[in-house]
């Protein structure tokens, strides 16, 4: 089963699909054909770049005319001028043209200012969307130009339509004590909820269950795979690669730190002799520290504590 079946299946392609933040679908609604830069930004997972494509389809830009640019690995000038020149060419299939702009937050302040002349006068057709889970990192400049619209995650009434819209389609029968789990795990957040939905899918309740109070479910295997090495007491020279592999993706620095905070108590809970539980407690102690200041360094400083630690 792909990892995001259920993610894009069931992802909104109208207006009224798209569940809660009513009050920001109606005034970007309002908005539609007036605003050429708009600023998105929300937790992960809030909808940022479902919304940028429904502003897209709605001012009528066909797909080969929307260009979706990760600020992450293209954040330096040279990037930002060669969006600069290429907004100036007319659209290929539409009236006007779109960037979509994720991880906005990355870009530098000099690839920023290198989009200072187009932002201030953009050409008539085309319209910039910047997409960030951290509105305090965007630049002056992106932020004094653009208009801000801000997601959050949904309340559990909008989660369990969602939930129950989905099982009825795929004809999956969910106890409904699974299904409490699935909606107090999501954390208002859609796609949490339907990536737990889809691992799940198959499993006894009892499984199900297991995973899903453990918060065993991950973006990203990965995240599991250096939990279990350092309970195993790996080095910190072998878990390098994976750090630095992590580090190149897009997940949330302090939704790693959570999720391995998660399967170290899971692993402490468990824990069948006095070593393991020592080492699972130690690792926690080496999470404790929020990431917001200190980004993904906080987490390879904390991964290189636990390695220090030995039982």
């Amino acid at each position: 089963m792909a990892d995001d079946m259920y993610r894009n299946k069931f992802r909104p392609k109208k207006w009224e699909q798209f569940l809660g933040n009513e009050g920001v679908i109606k005034s970007v609604k309002k908005d539609l054909g007036k605003i050429q830069s708009y600023l998105l930004h929300g937790e992960r997972g809030t909808g940022k770049t479902t919304l940028a494509r429904l502003i897209c389809k709605y001012n009528d830009i066909d797909d080969m005319d929307i260009h979706e640019i990760d600020a992450a690995s293209n954040t330096g000038v040279d990037d930002a001028r060669r969006i600069k020149n290429e907004a100036y060419y007319l659209p290929t299939n539409s009236k006007k043209k779109a960037y979509i702009i994720d991880e906005a937050h990355r870009m530098t302040g000099n690839a920023s200012d290198a989009l200072l002349k187009v932002f201030e006068e953009p050409p008539a057709h085309v319209i910039f969307i910047f997409c960030t889970t951290e509105i305090n990192k965007i630049s002056k400049t992106i932020r004094s130009r653009a208009y801000e619209y801000q997601l959050k995650p949904l309340p559990t009434v909008d989660i369990i339509t969602l939930l129950k819209y989905v099982c009825k389609k795929e004809n999956l029968k969910i106890k409904k004590e699974v299904l409490k789990e699935i909606i107090k795990a999501s954390e208002g957040i859609a796609r949490n909820a339907l990536k737990i939905l889809q691992t799940i899918t198959g499993l006894k309740s009892k499984e199900a269950l297991r995973l899903i109070r453990g918060n065993l479910i991950s973006e990203d295997e990965e995240i599991i795979s250096i939990c279990r090495e350092l309970i195993k007491g790996g080095s910190f020279t072998s878990l390098q690669p994976k750090l630095k592999a992590l580090s190149q993706q897009k997940e949330n620095p302090e939704s790693i730190r959570k999720i391995m905070l998660a399967y170290m108590n899971s692993v402490l809970l468990s824990a069948k002799n006095l070593k393991s539980a020592q080492r699972a407690a130690y690792i926690i102690e080496c999470f404790l520290e929020p990431t917001y200041d200190t980004d993904f360094p906080g987490i390879t400083y904390a991964v290189f504590l636990a390695c220090k630690g030995r039982f």
